[in-house]
């Protein structure tokens, strides 16, 4: 198939009249090559992730187009490729991608990586406060990746266990590592201990949870 449009310029040259044209756009497997390549020619997808990959031709004239008929194919198990060239990341791993067309041939490099995994400084939090006192501290949590790919955390929600709710507030400040900060508010609890889970998630990652106590206690006798 090919897409194209025509500039045509008459020049006189003694009793005749010459005529040119010019191709814009040249798509299609018919198309007469000079060279061919893949975009991006190496690219990471995390496992189970998609990946779109594209055959750029170039003609004589140095014109590139998406070439739609190149034939895709690769023999690495670490990926599955369609007949339009779009990659699914299979096991961990690294594949070489062919793109054939006109009696070229290109190639991509595919590298399949872990999902991103949570992992976290500390699973779980306890707080302590005095009735008639003060609410506690802050604490914090260090978050990374101990995966691939990249994670995005977020507090999902927080659940909390029986006798209060909303005495928790939890956020993350993102960016050199991330940081969950989880703060008490102990005014109108009663003496008791109280618990919360909080529900951490990311895209293409396993959730994480945080487990929270609050233990609010009688003032010590002077």
């Amino acid at each position: 198939m090919k897409a194209r449009s025509f500039v045509l310029a008459g020049v006189a040259l003694g009793a005749g009249i010459v005529f040119a044209c010019t191709t814009d756009t040249a798509i299609g497997p018919d198309v007469a090559l000079d060279s061919l390549y893949i975009e991006p020619d190496s690219a990471a997808v995390v496992l189970e992730d998609t990946l779109r990959l594209t055959a750029i031709g170039i003609d004589s004239t140095g014109r590139r187009f998406a070439h739609a008929g190149v034939t895709w194919s690769t023999s690495d198990p670490a990926i599955t490729l369609s007949p339009t060239g779009v990659v699914v990341g299979m096991t961990v791993g690294t594949a070489t991608v062919h793109a054939s067309a006109g009696g070229k041939d290109a190639t991509a490099e595919v590298t399949v990586t872990p999902k991103p995994i949570f992992a976290t400084s500390r699973d779980s939090v306890p707080f302590s406060g005095i009735a008639s006192g003060p609410d506690p501290a802050a604490e914090t949590v260090t978050i990374t990746n101990a995966g691939g790919g990249t994670l995005a955390p977020a507090v999902d929600s927080i659940r909390f266990g029986p006798g209060a709710t909303a005495w928790l507030q939890a956020a993350i400040a993102t960016g050199g590592p991330d940081t969950l900060t989880l703060t008490a508010t102990t005014a109108g609890l009663t003496v008791n201990t109280y618990t919360a889970t909080v529900f951490l998630g990311a895209p293409k990652a396993t959730g994480k949870t945080i487990k929270v106590t609050l233990v609010k206690a009688r003032p010590f006798a002077g």
